[in-house]
């Protein structure tokens, strides 16, 4: 059932405080502080078929409220007091909670702390006309209330006139709200149409220089509705234009939010988030969306917008909660995405061309920080302090492991290989590589395969044989790649390559299983060699920091493709902490060996030029020998306190960022860095993987093929900085991932997010609140006060 929970603005939030009631009464300014938890406990009319909630703060209307005073002369603040469908108060209230069940609409009064019923609108008769169907959303802004389920309602309770908008036609109706549940006095008018009749959510604004409506006296609010062929957006002069992506007919939209001049939808069949420039000002409908990026397979190279979003295939739909006019929370079944724009807003069709925005993930179990334009890998970012290890590792320079072939020819461990031939049964097995990797655990498989091969492996993890039970197709594996999957050992701890399709050799040089993941979009995990460290980043923190480098204890990422800049702009993006200077210690280092390698690396060296033990190296070099070093010394790195460096090329100049600071040397000459002998990327340690490695602790590496601002690595600094906090959390509460509902409040600037386990609060990227009462349905918040169900 609906919960009503709240803090006053004047108090600290504590978790005690959090499930009770402490607000401040508009009317009288006084502090009402009340265990109340459950609407139901205070009404009983208040049924679990709630399907959206919203708190009307009408301090927020373009008046502040002043509407209230003057509606003396309406039929609804004339009609008779406590009945079933009216409460004893004629004034609208400074704050209602507005409830939406399947089949009414419950306005109560929040202006008293025991929240009685205000006002009733029942769906089977009367101005909320849903043709039998149920409610699906709930809006008011500026004393216009707004509703949608088969077509979409408007109703204003000044001059108490009703509109229903659906697709082909528009009804209205002007009979006086004391009838509201009565049913006839709908004509059919000449006006304006929404796109589709099956309508999902709602979300209104009023734009600045809006016009004033003369029946009001107040600016006319603009109203998006998320229907099933696409958004509707009812402008405030009275047209409709509609957005779509030209296939709205058959790509429902399920939720809409405004930011800014944008809105931005969820668009259910395409799977996307599709955003819309300057919506708001558009005089004619437009399918000229902007759509943001996603995990479910590798992400998708027709989005315009590179900042992916978090999903995996199925998930959706997707809640919405708008934080500023340049940022926008996006979440469900695999946790939260949270996006804010860049300078950028140009971009091409169907090609990724905005590359200046940023994204973070929060789910339950890890918060990636930002993740900068075009991500190419955010690692380090988990709250399990279990030390990394490899579980398997095997890079087949012998057959130590104990692979068997079965119609494989003659092939077998060849040439540092593990070679499938031609045969089309050909298969190779480790009968106990699962060996203590527990059931469900998600496993990376990193693999680099040569040869000329094409066609299909499958990965059998399940040993129930080919094509049988929980085989793994991964589809075409036969260039470098990273797959992941989930572990089922229900039959047995073997693992296998199983050839599909395909007529060449398929020749498997190394596999990796381990459990320290790339959260990124493009999910290509770490090798780990040896045993890595991990601990909290400060007492009772919930994110993990890696530390315990040494030759033997370090992490790797394969040779990839996509890190080569050449010339081009990339950053990478640490926290780190160290309290001694003696020696090298590495951050990250790529390098392939020999006279044309190439090193990409950032380190606190003694060394190199003397003189200093508080010194960044930023080093690269081409494949002629051409060197640009930068060496940072006005900057503190060894007090043993937690720092955050960015180092990018920006496109011409190589930059060095502590603390959101830039540093005084920087250098225009860029190195054609090139992809010579195949480099793999070091984390924590030197590509000789010797004594040059990192003394201190690590946490949240990122790396992209692009560079932020000063202004955005600032922004990402101060945000960032608070999960090194004792006591900090970075995650959702509880276990579970899945989002269940989303809202932001303006007023305290604080992200509502509901689970199954509770209402998380998030003040940036730091929950610092929550709830244990499992929310289900929906989430709004304005001014401390907090409505859920």
């Amino acid at each position: 059932m609906p919960n009503l929970v709240g803090i006053g603005l004047s108090q600290v939030p504590t978790n005690g405080m959090l499930g009770g009631l402490a607000y401040q009464d508009p009317e009288h300014a006084s502090i009402k502080n009340l265990d109340l938890k459950n609407l139901s406990q205070i009404n009983s009319e208040i049924a679990d078929t709630a399907v959206d909630v919203f708190v009307y703060d009408t301090r927020k209307d373009s008046d502040g409220g002043a509407w209230r005073k003057r509606t003396q002369h309406t039929s609804w603040y004339n009609e008779i007091l406590n009945t079933s469908i009216r409460g004893s108060r004629k004034e609208f209230p400074a704050v209602a909670v507005i409830v939406a069940e399947n089949t009414s609409i419950t306005i109560y009064d929040g202006d008293d702390p025991d929240l009685p019923m205000w006002m009733v609108f029942n769906t089977v008769n009367g101005m909320i006309n849903t043709n039998s169907n149920n409610l699906s959303s709930v809006s008011m802004l500026n004393g216009i209330l707004v509703w949608t389920s088969f077509r979409s309602g408007i109703i204003s309770f000044i001059p108490e006139t009703a509109e229903l908008l659906e697709a082909g036609y528009a009804y209205g109706l002007r009979y006086g709200l004391v009838n509201r549940n009565i049913s006839g006095g709908w004509n059919v008018v000449t006006g304006r149409q929404i796109i589709n009749n099956t309508c999902n959510d709602v979300a209104m604004t009023v734009l600045p220089n809006a016009p004033i409506d003369s029946a009001t006296g107040l600016p006319i609010p603009t109203i998006a509705v998320a229907t099933n062929g696409g958004t509707s957006v009812i402008k405030d002069d009275g047209t409709v234009v509609d957005f779509n992506d030209a296939l709205g007919s058959t790509r429902p939209v399920s939720t809409v939010a405004i930011r800014g001049n944008d809105i931005v939808h969820w668009n259910v069949n395409n799977g996307t988030l599709q955003q819309f420039f300057d919506a708001l000002n558009e005089t004619s409908d437009s399918t000229n969306d902007v759509k943001y990026n996603y995990t479910a397979g590798g992400g998708h190279s027709t989005c315009e917008n590179v900042s992916p979003l978090l999903r995996n295939s199925g998930n959706g739909p997707y809640y919405l909660a708008v934080r500023d006019s340049k940022s926008i929370a996006a979440a469900a079944q695999s946790g939260m995405s949270v996006f804010v724009d860049g300078i950028d807003r140009s971009f091409s069709t169907n090609t990724r061309t905005i590359s200046d925005s940023r994204v973070a993930y929060v789910t339950s179990d890890y918060n990636t920080g930002w993740m900068h334009g075009d991500i190419k890998g955010a690692f380090m970012s988990d709250t399990d302090t279990t030390d990394a290890v490899a579980a398997y590792s095997d890079g087949f320079s012998n057959n130590n492991k104990g692979w068997s072939f079965a119609d494989n020819g003659s092939s077998g461990i060849s040439g540092g290989n593990l070679v499938i031939e031609q045969n089309s049964n050909a298969r190779a097995t480790d009968s106990d590589a699962l060996n203590g990797v527990a059931t469900g655990t998600k496993l990376t498989f990193t693999l680099t395969v040569s040869g000329s091969g094409n066609g299909n492996l499958l990965l059998d993890d399940d040993g129930a044989g080919a094509g049988v039970g929980g085989n793994t197709n991964y589809g075409l594996i036969n260039a470098t790649g990273s797959y992941t999957f989930t572990a089922n050992k229900t039959a047995s701890n073997r693992l296998r390559f199983v050839r599909s399709t395909g007529s060449n050799n398929y020749d498997v040089n190394f596999l990796n299983i381990t459990t320290e993941y790339d959260r990124s979009v493009n999910n290509k995990g770490l090798q780990v060699f040896g045993t890595v460290t991990k601990s909290a980043v400060a007492t009772g923190a919930d994110l993990v920091a890696y530390s315990g480098f040494s030759g033997s204890n370090f992490l790797k990422h394969l040779y990839n493709s996509e890190l080569a800049p050449g010339t081009a702009a990339y950053s990478v993006s640490c926290w780190f902490k160290t309290g001694t200077s003696s020696g090298d210690q590495y951050i990250f280092d790529r390098n392939g060996g020999g006279s044309g390698s190439r090193n990409l690396l950032l380190i606190m060296n003694t060394s190199a030029g003397g003189g200093s033990d508080s010194k960044f190296q930023f080093w690269h070099r081409d494949n002629f020998g051409n060197v640009t070093d930068i060496q940072i010394t006005d900057k503190t790195i060894t007090d043993n306190v937690w720092h955050q460096v960015v180092a990018l090329n920006d496109g011409s100049t190589y930059k060095v960022y502590v603390d959101g600071e830039v540093s005084s040397v920087t250098s225009s000459q860029i190195r054609n860095v090139i992809s010579d002998n195949d480099p793999p990327m070091f984390i924590g340690i030197r590509h000789t993987e010797g004594s040059t490695f990192m003394t201190g602790s690590m946490a949240l590496f990122r790396y992209s093929k692009s560079a932020p601002s000063p202004e955005q690595i600032k922004k990402m600094y101060e945000d960032e900085k608070c999960l090194f906090h004792e006591n900090a959390k970075a995650t959702l509460y509880g276990s579970s991932d899945a989002v269940t509902a989303l809202a932001f409040d303006d007023t305290t600037n604080l992200l509502h997010v509901g689970t199954s386990a509770g209402r998380s609060e998030f003040q940036g990227l730091s929950r610092i609140n929550n709830t244990t009462d499992a929310v289900t349905t929906a989430i709004s918040a304005s001014n401390g006060l907090v409505a859920e169900q």
